[in-house]
């Protein structure tokens, strides 16, 4: 699948994709809502906030809000734009940067946060079809907030549904995985048509996994002098670490992010490279996705033996010099097996022009032509299934990020 831009078709489409559940609930059928747009009264603002006359307390229907779920007391959302000078670049600045966003892991961030809410009781559960509304919400409202440190460019990566080549390799890949969240699903229908309406580029590819787009999107700014920043919190990608790539990691608790350079790999891992970890991984494994690794070897013994041999094909070449016994018996045993894990686990940085046939311009981060309209929209149809501001909330953190990207493109 190629890039895709919102249009008025998309939109319709996007608005199809909500879940009809008119057989238990017919004011729960998701149309276009009846809206009005008022001029933002802010100087210079071109952007329109619109509002749903149907999610007006008067104008809502009283059982949509009986089945709804939601934030305690309607808290407003922890969206707060981080500074990019929270964040220094240790290469040094550069006048054009590129935020790459790891859609699916955001997706699942934010689904995981709202069933932990639920699960310890701060999110009051009312009803199962808000679920789906809430992670979009708060997937949004993460992709916002990661915006906040002003990248030039900007695009989000998801996996496209069907096989990689990393599954004609080994057929076992990822074999063993639990289905999709229902919720997940129905998320993730709607949450690409409202980052499109948002002014952000979605990039799948058939045959590769978000993670080999990310890494090669990456790797093509860094060769023209940009500096690179990943949202994700997946290890693989500390394999293509360096001054100019870094990493925007999520904390396990709160809304907190912090980067992830070669200072703090330095830090975390000692006298190894980024590109190293990749070894690392390899000895390891990935339980989840059923990459087997070398017997007996976690991350400690594997950081080991890497700082040792720098390399699994050295570690291979010397096994017997290995002083550990079970990871030198593990060694002495594998017919292949560590060398398979290290090409399932490196990332492709280098797929070809016509699998990404993309100029990075193409990324450049421009307020929508239609000055939000389509995303307020989209917004306002999945606010049926909520009682909150959170949607409102959302338009105003937007509209402010629009009128940023408008001044910072006009100086560029």
């Amino acid at each position: 699948m190629a890039m895709l831009r919102m249009s008025s078709s998309s939109l319709q489409w996007a608005m199809s994709m909500l879940p009809n559940v008119s057989n238990q609930r017919p004011f729960f059928a998701i149309k276009p809502p009846a809206v009005s747009f008022l001029k933002r009264q802010r100087p210079g603002s071109s952007h329109m906030r619109i509002q749903s006359r149907a999610a007006s307390s008067e104008e809502a229907p009283a059982a949509a809000k009986k089945g709804s779920r939601l934030l305690p007391d309607d808290k407003p959302l922890n969206v707060q734009l981080p500074s990019e000078s929270n964040f220094p670049w240790e290469g040094g600045e550069s006048q054009r940067s590129l935020l790459l966003l790891d859609g699916n892991a955001i997706l699942y961030r934010a689904y995981f946060k709202i069933m932990a809410k639920v699960q310890y009781g701060s999110l009051k559960d009312m009803g199962s079809e808000a679920d789906w509304v809430l992670t979009v919400f708060t997937a949004l409202s993460t992709v916002i907030r990661l915006l906040g440190i002003m990248p030039t460019h900007v695009a989000a990566a998801f996996d496209y549904k069907g096989l990689t080549f990393r599954h004609e390799i080994y057929q076992a890949y990822k074999s063993g995985r639990p289905p999709t969240p229902d919720t997940v699903c129905q998320a993730l229908s709607c949450l690409k048509p409202a980052l499109l309406s948002l002014g952000i580029n979605v990039v799948e590819v058939a045959g590769v996994e978000a993670d080999d787009v990310i890494a090669t999107l990456a790797l093509r700014a860094v060769d023209a002098g940009m500096n690179v920043s990943i949202a994700s919190p997946d290890k693989d990608f500390f394999q293509i670490i360096s001054p100019s790539l870094r990493l925007l990691r999520f904390v396990p608790r709160g809304s907190g992010i912090v980067p992830f350079g070669v200072k703090e790999f330095q830090e975390r891992f000692g006298d190894i490279e980024p590109w190293q970890y990749l070894e690392v991984l390899a000895l390891q494994g990935d339980k989840v996705d059923n990459i087997p690794g070398l017997t007996g070897v976690g991350e400690i013994t594997a950081l080991k033996l890497v700082k040792e041999f720098g390399t699994v094909e050295n570690l291979l070449e010397n096994r017997e010099k290995v002083k550990l016994k079970r990871p030198r018996m593990s060694l002495m045993a594998d017919d292949g097996g560590i060398l398979l894990s290290k090409k399932l686990l490196s990332l492709k940085t280098d797929l070809p022009h016509h699998f990404l046939p993309y100029s990075l311009d193409d990324f450049q981060c421009q307020s929508p032509k239609d000055d939000g309209e389509q995303f307020v929209k989209l917004l306002n149809a999945m606010s049926a299934y909520v009682d909150s501001s959170i949607p409102e909330e959302l338009q105003d953190r937007a509209s402010q990020l629009w009128e940023r990207w408008d001044v910072m493109e006009s100086a560029l």
